[in-house]
């Protein structure tokens, strides 16, 4: 599996000239671990202690073998759980609490504290494969809700310290494809939202208020619909 691993992200390091290559390591229970001979064999191996240091083990070894070719790894914030990971690897922080991840969380502070820069993207402001909030909407959606509002009231900074805010990269707005059927689907749910992460993306707390927002978007929104997206309405 290792050996597989390496030969997927070696192509992907030739392939791609980006100096960032995502490794994932999100929503990695362990429970199997616990129970499978080989991976009990490599926590022994390794004196690793138990099924916790299982992943940050791998995640060592990526972490390296991506910045031996001259790549920094990224993943979700699960992946850098544990020690001894180089401070070269970045976290994208997609929880604002420790549900939906099947082990423990770490905050983007808690990401930051231990040295690694963060990209912000919070459930609960960036997911745009959750519901808008719309009175009429033809579309289906994941579950929750994230208005328009709601995506601009986002403060990438929220609970991170001032002297480890220099870690916050910015964001990164997701719209996962599990309930999205097409690109007419994925248009409405991604703007006018998309227009207002990028907003806050940008412009930080230095943002405009969310009024002035609606007032310009107003104008972008017939922009849009004029060059053919289906752009969802503002409220």
């Amino acid at each position: 599996a290792i050996k597989f691993m390496e030969d997927v992200l070696d192509y992907v390091c030739r392939l791609f000239p980006s100096e960032v290559v995502h490794i994932g390591g999100d929503e990695c229970p362990q429970e199997r671990w616990k129970t499978c001979p080989k991976c009990q064999k490599r926590i022994r191996d390794e004196g690793l202690g138990s099924e916790k240091g299982l992943q940050p083990w791998i995640t060592r070894h990526f972490v390296k073998f991506l910045a031996d070719r001259g790549k920094r790894a990224l993943g979700w914030d699960e992946y850098l759980l544990g020690e001894g990971i180089p401070k070269t690897a970045m976290g994208m922080s997609w929880r604002i609490g420790k549900q939906g991840a099947g082990h423990d969380w770490l905050s983007p502070a808690d990401i930051a504290a231990k040295g690694h820069d963060v990209v912000m993207t919070p459930n609960s402001f960036c997911y745009l494969d959750y519901a808008q909030g719309l009175a009429e909407d033809p579309f289906q959606y994941i579950g929750g809700c994230v208005t328009l509002a709601k995506c601009h009231s986002m403060d990438l900074c929220d609970g991170v310290p001032e002297n480890l805010r220099k870690h916050i990269l910015g964001g990164q707005g997701n719209n996962w494809s599990e309930y999205t059927w097409n690109q007419y689907d994925l248009e409405w749910k991604m703007w006018p939202r998309g227009c207002a992460l990028a907003e806050v993306f940008w412009s930080g707390n230095g943002k405009p208020s969310f009024d002035d927002f609606l007032r310009r978007m107003k104008v972008h929104r017939t922009f849009l619909i004029q060059q053919g997206v289906n752009c969802a309405p503002l409220q």
